[in-house]
């Protein structure tokens, strides 16, 4: 799925996924320095390692859609090349039939 996808459907993107749980996270790192409670802190260190999963999830998004975008790319300039490649075809023939 990718960002646009969600973005047609309403849902969150990664990249907001992302943002929304470095939110949680320093939500709850703010609550344990205030507080000092253990539980806030394992709260905290779970939220970190969720954020980081997000990141991973987003960082493979933006790859996905970088290596679309070059095959895309490539693609286009295989075509052109075909293209160029049919007229000089076209040429040659051209200049045979002219020759005889």
């Amino acid at each position: 799925m990718t960002s646009y996808d969600a973005l047609d459907r309403g849902q969150e993107t990664c990249a907001q996924a992302y943002a929304r749980a470095l939110d949680v996270w320093g939500q709850w790192l703010r609550q344990w320095r205030r507080t000092g409670a253990p539980r806030a802190l394992q709260t905290a260190l779970i939220c970190k390692r969720i954020a980081s999963e997000k990141f991973d999830v987003w960082k493979a998004e933006l790859r996905t859609g970088r290596s679309s975008r070059q095959a895309m790319r490539a693609a286009r300039t295989g075509l052109s090349l075909d293209k160029m490649l049919h007229q000089i075809r076209r040429d040659e023939r051209a200049s045979a039939h002219a020759a005889i």
